[in-house]
């Protein structure tokens, strides 16, 4: 290890790489998730993710980082340098739309001080869900690049305030004020994240979620404090719920965790660096070879007793035909293509 100059705090990250030592280090892709981060929460998204990469990553660990909102003039490819991560994170800014529950309450007045009627819709309904669309993009590109690195755990740390919708069922709680538009975004997003487990889960990326607000239950009552009626206050506490199962789902259906309703992430970041320390690759061949792009259950178990067994409960399987090879790759040597397409 490097001593650092007398004029510095830390060493100077070396401007020389050697492949004589074998990689042996953890895989990371670091997601910022602009686009449903507020941008009063830019600087507590942040400090979690410095924390993460100062503290808890490793000196062979590599990560990259990257935004939800495609932002590549700010993502950072992979690497090992910390002081490249570190200035990827700190361009973040947070452009989550207002909530849906103060725009239509705002909207809903400023009708009837014109005499008209109230339309009952969230006036910000069709980017909302284009935005969440793009979060599940950006997920399902990821984990498919992942997919060429083998023999490995890998995962995404999604740094995020999760999606306002009811994705738990595909529509929208029957006590909340919504449109038929709405029910129709929510049923879509569910399917966009079932898309999205799926992809993962072929390609071995574990999700781990981690909200950037906090405690939301107090974020959310001092929301409410500023609602007109209760009909605003009530919504306001389901968007707040919505968006915490969305992260969760997320995290468990891919073998991670959710960080949610916390202010200290130590404990989290912990987990994440020991469950990509020890851990088994286990792989096969399944007989039911159907792609019906249906759930199918696995499930893990060990005979020695006083094991905790922590894995993915099962897979989504893939629909359609089979994706066709690229003629330009079959001419290299699977050795080479792996080689290639590794971080």
């Amino acid at each position: 290890k490097a001593d650092p100059p007398l004029s510095r705090v830390a060493a100077v990250a070396p401007d020389v790489r050697s492949n004589k030592r074998e990689f042996d280090g953890r895989v990371f892709v670091i997601m910022l998730d602009d686009l449903h981060t507020s941008f009063s929460r830019t600087s507590r998204l942040r400090a979690a993710a410095t924390a993460f990469i100062q503290r808890h990553m490793g000196a062979n660990d590599v990560a990259a980082v990257v935004y939800t909102s495609s932002a590549n003039d700010r993502a950072q490819e992979f690497t090992g340098s910390r002081s490249l991560l570190l200035s990827a994170v700190n361009k973040f800014l947070g452009q989550k739309l207002p909530s849906g529950a103060v725009g239509l309450a705002e909207q809903d007045a400023l009708l009837a001080q014109t005499g008209q009627p109230a339309t009952g819709r969230d006036p910000y309904a069709m980017e909302r869900a284009y935005k969440d669309r793009q979060l599940f993009a950006r997920l399902r590109g990821v984990a498919e690049y992942l997919s060429a690195v083998h023999g490995r755990r890998k995962s995404i740390v999604l740094f995020s305030e999760g999606v306002e919708t009811d994705i738990s069922h595909g529509k929208t709680n029957s006590n909340v004020r919504t449109d038929a538009t709405q029910r129709t975004f929510a049923a879509d997003i569910l399917n966009e994240l079932q898309i999205t487990v799926g992809a993962a889960g072929r390609a071995n990326v574990s999700i781990y979620a981690v909200d950037p607000r906090g405690l939301t239950a107090l974020d959310s009552f001092e929301a409410a404090l500023g609602a007109q009626n209760l009909d605003t206050m009530t919504n306001i506490f389901y968007e707040t719920r919505w968006s915490q199962d969305s992260l969760r789902i997320l995290a468990a259906q891919t073998g991670g965790i959710a960080a949610v309703d916390r202010n200290d992430f130590t404990e989290t970041f912990g987990r994440i660096i020991r469950d990509n320390s020890n851990y088994y690759v286990l792989g096969y061949y399944s007989t039911n070879g159907r792609r019906d792009g249906r759930f199918r259950k696995v499930d893990v178990k060990v005979r020695r007793p006083g094991l905790t067994v922590r894995a993915r409960t099962g897979y989504i399987a893939p629909k359609g035909d089979p994706p066709r090879k690229n003629p330009a790759e079959a001419q290299a040597s699977e050795a080479l293509q792996e080689a290639l397409n590794s971080p």
